[in-house]
């Protein structure tokens, strides 16, 4: 016969857990979705985005602002589609490849004065420069370094046992980075926001691919692989705001939908972590006002986006504005939250 048990003594167990502690106790399961800005990935490549931006307007001949903060990549973009007459005077693909040879111009610059990299190895690139695309330039000189996590924290992302990835970088710094830490090649997926996108080929035309088995890094604003998929203009984020509402009101033209319901399902499933976006710009505020709110959780879930602001008004808009999606907003710099989240995984 057993004997007579208290039960009043027991006590829960502590459930007081940071953001990004709740976030690094879902890694293991698969549950975490990292959502990459174009910001970082630009820091980690060229060296500041800012400088970029800059570089940007003076190669596009933008006219002079005297607020540097309200440059953007997209309206710098748009300006260049149009001459001074408000005509325009190129078509949507050339801007894009301006745009694609001014980053090949700032990475064979960051070669020619970077001690690690070779005359021979240096000549030959610039040989080769108008065949191969940006991410392939960059992968060749080693921008961001792949040896090293201290100066490209995207190492630590992308070894985490993640399936899914998203950014809205052109680049696949993510995919190079993956393919160090895993030893495996990540899959490339873009966005099919316009029609002339159904046409290119994807991983999903092959029904036995599973992003467990092969990781996928999905290109939400295009790939420089393909320039004719880039959101690149203000009328490009606009277009991909229409595709984006249709798909969401299943409203299909004939063809793919714009985001695979594979995509779709991960941004209702799973944490969301937005890392390296500045609140201004245009790709920051089409994936949160296009995307995000139009797949709103299936269930409470973590969520968090990591924001540096110096601006205190800056900091309370983003306070009220992402609490709209359910987000924590956490002060840090993007490459110590990764840091900590992968330490925190880790330690699990």
């Amino acid at each position: 016969m057993q004997a007579d048990v208290s039960y009043d003594d027991l006590q829960p167990a502590a459930t007081d857990k940071s953001p990004v502690d709740a976030l690094a106790g879902k890694i293991a399961d698969d549950k975490v979705l990292p959502i990459v800005g174009i910001c970082f990935t630009n820091d980690l490549t060229f060296v500041s985005h800012d400088k970029l931006v800059s570089g940007w307007a003076s190669w596009a001949k933008y006219p002079e602002v005297a607020d540097k903060t309200s440059l953007n990549i997209a309206r710098i973009a748009q300006s260049a589609s149009y001459s001074g007459t408000g005509e325009t005077v190129h078509d949507e693909v050339s801007v894009k490849k301006s745009y694609l040879n001014f980053l090949k111009a700032i990475l064979l610059r960051l070669a020619r004065n970077n001690d690690q990299v070779s005359k021979q190895s240096l000549a030959a690139m610039e040989a080769q420069q108008k065949t191969l695309s940006v991410s392939e330039l960059a992968e060749r000189f080693d921008f961001p370094s792949l040896n090293d996590p201290e100066s490209n924290p995207l190492l630590l992302l992308a070894s985490l046992p993640l399936s899914i990835y998203i950014t809205t970088s052109f680049h696949k710094q993510l995919e190079a980075a993956i393919k160090q830490t895993r030893g495996v090649e990540a899959v490339t997926e873009i966005c099919r926001w316009h029609p002339a996108l159904h046409g290119l080929p994807s991983a999903f035309d092959n029904a036995d691919y599973d992003p467990k088995k092969q990781p996928l890094v999905y290109h939400l604003h295009g790939c420089d692989e393909w320039p004719e998929s880039m959101v690149l203009t203000v009328d490009d984020h606009l277009d991909f705001l229409a595709a984006i509402s249709r798909d969401a009101s299943a409203v299909q033209s004939q063809g793919r939908p714009a985001i695979h319901p594979c995509i779709k399902d991960a941004l209702t499933l799973r944490s969301l972590a937005m890392v390296g976006y500045r609140p201004n710009d245009w790709d920051f505020r089409v994936l949160f006002r296009g995307l995000i709110k139009h797949y709103p959780q299936a269930m409470k879930l973590p969520r968090v986006a990591i924001q540096l602001e110096q601006d205190e008004s800056t900091k309370t808009y983003l306070q009220h504005y992402l609490r709209q999606a359910d987000f924590d907003v956490i002060e840090q710099e993007p490459a110590d939250f990764i840091r900590e989240l992968y330490n925190g995984w880790k330690d699990n």
